[in-house]
């Protein structure tokens, strides 16, 4: 039914102009579950990323600090 409408749409514009074309999603496109599977983790990959966050905040204290300083030293 919605081919015999977009042909009658087709043949009653002018040629030239633009229809829009149904689209639908292909064979892998909506996947086979609700949820996503986590991905295996290694042992040490979580205390690796706890530990980089670890570094993050402590790098961004320091800079904080300097920064503080620097404020009251121009001051």
């Amino acid at each position: 039914m919605a081919t015999q409408g977009l042909n009658s749409l087709r043949s009653s514009h002018k040629q030239g102009s633009t229809v829009s074309k149904e689209v639908r999603a292909g064979p892998g496109d909506a996947g086979k579950q609700d949820r996503a599977e986590r991905l295996p983790e290694r042992p040490g990959d979580r205390q690796k990323g706890q530990n980089a966050v670890r570094l993050l905040a402590i790098l961004c204290a320091i800079g904080a600090a300097v920064w503080l300083i620097l404020q009251f030293a121009a001051a």
